[in-house]
């Protein structure tokens, strides 16, 4: 055999190899992220508590935290935070600014609706528009409370 052959052939083999490892380790990973893909996610990115004017609202305000038990409160607490740290919150052309509590409530209530399924993040919404009233949709020219988008944005009144 020529030096040429063995160096192709012992490319082919290493290529093989890449396949094949690279094929296990797609599927150890789909294994690992079904069984512990809620616990490793929640462990990245929730590992800042809910900051102190953001429980206040949602403790005075939030009929649905009050009566989750402690181990849940402290759960969803991290949620929030996170949903707030990973969104940018603008204000609409009708309200002034934004205070801490609406931030929180409208956090609070994005992850109330996806709380008992783990492994929903609402992660495509980047940004979250508040308006102080109904708006005028760019879209249809109709004025609506509410609506999110395929661009990742949330839009409330």
């Amino acid at each position: 055999m020529s030096i040429i052959a063995i160096i192709f052939l012992g490319a082919l083999i290493l290529l093989i190899i890449y396949v094949f490892l690279n094929s296990i380790y797609e599927k150890v990973e789909v294994l690992i992220d079904f069984y512990y893909g809620d616990k490793l996610h929640l462990r990245s990115l929730q590992k800042k508590p809910l900051e102190a004017q953001y429980k206040k609202a949602i403790a005075n305000h939030f009929p649905y935290y009050k009566k989750l038990k402690p181990h849940k409160k402290d759960l969803f607490e991290r949620k929030v935070q996170w949903f707030i740290d990973s969104r940018e919150f603008v204000t609409g052309n009708d309200l002034d600014q934004l205070h801490p509590e609406m931030i929180a409530l409208v956090s609070a209530t994005a992850i109330q609706v996806t709380f008992g399924f783990p492994r929903v993040y609402l992660k495509h919404f980047k940004k979250v528009y508040i308006y102080n009233d109904a708006f005028q949709s760019p879209t249809t020219g109709r004025y609506h409370y509410g609506e999110v988008n395929g661009n990742g944005v949330i839009v409330l009144s």
